[in-house]
C-alpha cells in the first residue's frame, strides 16, 4: 500500500512539474511574440523618420544649396558631392572646476542621398576626456535605411584605439526576454537619435529659406524708400 501511495504521489508531482513547464513555455512564447511585435513597431517608427528625412532633403532641395550658414546652436552642417553631414557637439564641464572644459561629446550623421532618395546613413558617436585622454567612438552604418528593418545595421565600438566591437550586425545582438538589448537599442538610441537629426535638418532648411525672405524684404524696404525722393 505504501509503495502504491508513493508511486501515486510521484506521478502527481511529475504531472505538476509538466504543467508548470508547459505554463512557463507558454509565457515564454507569449513574451517572445511581444518582443517580435515591438521590434516590428520600432522598425516602422525608424522607417517613418527616414522617409521624413528624405522629404526634407527633396522638398527643400538641400543637395543644390551650397551656402547654408545659419544652423542650430552647437551644430555644423556640411555638403558633399553625394551626402549631407550634420554634427552636433557639447562640452563636458569639470565637476570640481565648473568653468573649465574637461572633454567633448560629438555625434554626427552622414546622409548619403542623390537629392531625393536616401541610400545610406552613417552615424558617429564620440566622446573624449581631455585630462585622461580616454576616447570612445561608436560608428554605426545603416546600409539600407528605407528597407523597413534595422537588422542589417552595423556597429563598431573603439576605445583607446582598440576595438571592443567590430562590424557587429543588429540581428546578432542579444534580444531575449531577460536581455532585450536589440529592442532597447532601437527604442532608446536609434529612433531618438534619428529624430534629433531630423529636427536639426528641418530647422536648418527652414532657417535658410527664411533668411532668403528676410534678404528680399530688406531689399524691398530699401527700394520702397527710394520712391520718396
Amino acid at each position: 500500500m505504501k509503495r502504491i501511495l508513493c508511486l501515486a504521489s510521484a506521478m502527481v508531482f511529475a504531472c505538476v512539474l509538466v504543467l508548470q513547464a508547459q505554463e512557463q513555455g507558454a509565457k515564454s512564447t507569449l513574451t517572445s511574440e511581444k518582443l517580435d511585435k515591438q521590434e516590428k513597431d520600432l522598425d516602422a517608427q525608424y522607417l517613418e523618420l527616414t522617409k521624413r528625412m528624405e522629404e526634407i532633403v527633396k522638398n527643400y532641395k538641400l543637395m543644390e544649396i551650397k551656402d547654408i550658414r545659419i544652423v542650430p546652436y552647437q551644430t555644423d552642417y556640411r555638403l558633399g558631392s553625394d551626402y549631407i553631414m550634420i554634427e552636433k557637439h557639447t562640452f563636458i564641464k569639470d565637476d570640481e572646476r565648473p568653468k573649465e572644459v574637461s572633454g567633448i561629446k560629438t555625434k554626427s550623421i552622414k546622409i548619403y542621398t542623390n537629392g531625393s532618395a536616401i541610400s545610406k546613413l552613417e552615424y558617429v558617436i564620440y566622446e573624449k576626456q581631455y585630462y585622461s585622454g580616454v576616447a570612445d567612438k561608436v560608428t554605426i552604418v545603416d546600409p539600407s535605411p528605407t528597407s523597413g528593418g534595422m537588422e542589417d545595421i552595423i556597429f563598431t565600438h573603439e576605445r583607446r584605439g582598440k576595438y571592443l566591437m567590430k562590424d557587429q550586425k543588429m540581428k546578432d545582438i542579444k534580444n531575449t526576454t531577460a536581455y532585450p538589448i536589440r529592442n532597447e537599442l532601437r527604442q532608446l538610441f536609434m529612433i531618438p537619435n534619428l529624430a534629433v537629426f531630423n529636427n536639426a535638418l528641418l530647422v536648418t532648411a527652414e532657417g535658410y529659406y527664411q533668411s532668403l525672405k528676410d534678404t528680399d524684404a530688406i531689399m524691398m524696404d530699401f527700394l520702397k524708400s527710394s520712391t520718396k525722393y
